[in-house]
């Protein structure tokens, strides 16, 4: 299901990128039908493509880097890191781009905290699918706004496209290193809090003489041998701990020491206890 619904996600936004190309090329005149009587004749698109490429070269000799700001937006995209110089320069040139960008990394390392702290396979699922589905909204409210220019459209559905891949990458990186196993199930967690929740009514009964009254008061045969037997039994139940509760206990130790900053936590303490 929750691969199914991010394939959905992914494929929207996609979509929605490629539509903003479009009406970004419809804009330009870029993109006409062959069929289409008004389009200009072929000598005349020609001139127009000359004249305008005059233009971008007059704007690039002026501002002296030629393409820089298109290279470093498409390593943005590509979700590559971007150098000191980069960033500033972007945020000379597109401020909003560069503001948008600071707020994704944000949420980035939001998410990269968060995901340290969950404390079964279900809330991890659901953490990616909320961070997903933020970045969704955000694709939706640009795309149907209408005092948005359709390039600015372009540049924040891909942006917000490159956030979603980080997202899924990092929670894939999350599972190949083992630590999205060492989680339990909603299920394996509820059982552990039975089997604890057992383990100390058992306590509380050696601990006040009731199994053993309960044991005197057992008829005789099998059954009060049974109801003999319950104190040793309570005893032992104790001491003992099951591969759910292992599980549970180790997992909310490394949710405790996951650290409220960024940055790579250090190992958590897990601490075992023998059967």
């Amino acid at each position: 299901m929750d691969m199914m619904a991010i394939s959905s996600l992914s494929s929207y936004v996609k979509q929605a990128g490629l539509r903003a190309k479009v009406d970004l090329k419809k804009q330009s005149g870029t993109l006409q039908s062959h069929t289409d009587p008004t389009a200009m004749p072929a000598r005349k698109t020609v001139e127009a493509s000359m004249y305008q490429q005059q233009i971008d070269d007059e704007r690039e000799n002026k501002d002296g880097d030629s393409g820089k700001l298109e290279q470093i937006m498409n390593k943005v995209y590509a979700g590559k890191k971007l150098t000191v110089e980069e960033r500033e320069y972007l945020k000379a040139k597109d401020p909003e781009s560069y503001q948008r960008l600071q707020s994704i990394e944000s949420d980035q390392k939001s998410y990269e905290r968060e995901l340290k702290r969950c404390r079964t396979k279900e809330e991890a699922q659901r953490l990616k699918m909320q961070h997903l589905n933020s970045a969704l909204s955000r694709v939706k409210s640009v795309e149907n706004n209408a005092n948005i220019p359709k390039e600015r459209k372009l540049i924040i559905v891909r942006m917000e496209q490159m956030h979603m891949e980080k997202i899924d990458k990092t929670l894939k990186a999350f599972v190949r290193s083992g630590k999205y196993d060492k989680l339990p199930t909603e299920a394996e967690e509820a059982e552990a809090e039975k089997e604890v929740k057992e383990a100390r009514e058992a306590e509380q009964a050696v601990g006040t003489g009731k199994a053993d009254e309960r044991a005197a008061e057992a008829p005789d045969g099998k059954e009060a041998g049974e109801a003999q037997e319950a104190p040793k039994a309570a005893e032992e139940k104790s001491g003992v701990e099951t591969p759910e509760e292992r599980k549970t206990r180790q997992a909310r130790q490394r949710a405790a020491f996951a650290p409220a900053w960024g940055g790579e936590e250090p190992e958590a303490p897990v601490i075992d206890v023998e059967a």
